[in-house]
């Protein structure tokens, strides 16, 4: 990963589910973007340290913390606020949709709905602003 490269970063411990954001990510944008896996927080703020990336999936259950709180985190660094997030959950609940929208998220989307129609309008937004920038 390069600073230059344009990246979507994962942040999802399942297997089979890295395997199907692999999936409909690759259909949405390859080859435009690459894709960065990390399975936890940790892993993730490692690689936040190391690349810029364009956009952050991010589950909200991972092994080390909350994806919703993660999305504050991400808002409080002069670095990485500016990275759209999308909030990917098993079962979004109505406080979830509250905590996420208040920390400024792109969106929170149930795992069954991350189907490449409905991540592609979000994809394109991002592409067009990485492109501006």
């Amino acid at each position: 990963m390069s600073d230059t490269t344009k990246t979507i970063l994962v942040i999802e411990d399942s297997a089979a589910d890295r395997e199907m954001f692999r999936r409909v990510l690759k259909q949405v944008c390859a080859p435009r973007f690459e894709i960065s896996f990390a399975h936890d927080l940790k892993t993730a703020r490692q690689f936040l340290t190391q690349a810029h990336f364009a956009l952050i999936i991010l589950d909200n259950v991972l092994p080390d913390g909350y994806g919703a709180d993660f999305v504050s985190e991400l808002g409080q660094s002069k670095a990485w606020r500016r990275i759209p997030v999308l909030v990917v959950s098993d079962w979004p609940t109505p406080f979830m949709f509250d905590k996420v929208r208040n920390a400024r998220a792109e969106a929170i989307l149930s795992k069954d709905n991350f189907r490449a129609p409905v991540i592609r309008p979000y994809i394109e937004k991002m592409h067009r602003t990485v492109v501006r920038a």
